[in-house]
């Protein structure tokens, strides 16, 4: 396994064998675009014991980091460490969908596509 301090990348960077159109060829190429075929862990690496999903998203387990902090979310009371905080318009697509509150109510939504 190599190992680096820090890497700076000008162009893309592409992890696996894949190769998404989407992010454009030759002068049409996103710079900045990333492509990870996955599976990928953010975040505490003992949260997940198997391959539970493409992208599994844990809470935050870095000591070089502050404790996140998300100030006037929620009325005022911001959960623990949060694993996902987006600001911006965000879509959900699935067939079935669980989500576990803040407040540890357990919620099951049932969606149609």
């Amino acid at each position: 396994m190599s190992s680096f301090t820090d890497e700076e990348l000008f162009g893309r960077c592409f992890v696996g064998d894949g190769e998404p159109e989407n992010l454009g060829r030759g002068s049409a190429a996103i710079r900045g675009a990333s492509y990870n075929q996955g599976p990928a862990v953010i975040g505490n690496d003992k949260t997940f014991g198997n391959i539970a999903a493409t992208l599994m998203v844990a809470p935050l387990k870095n000591g070089d980091s502050p404790d996140p902090s998300v100030l006037g979310s929620y009325c005022g009371v911001s959960p623990s460490n949060p694993s996902l905080f987006v600001v911006g318009n965000s879509i959900i697509k699935a067939n079935l969908l669980y989500l576990q509150i803040f407040l540890q109510e357990e919620i099951l939504l049932l969606l149609e596509m």
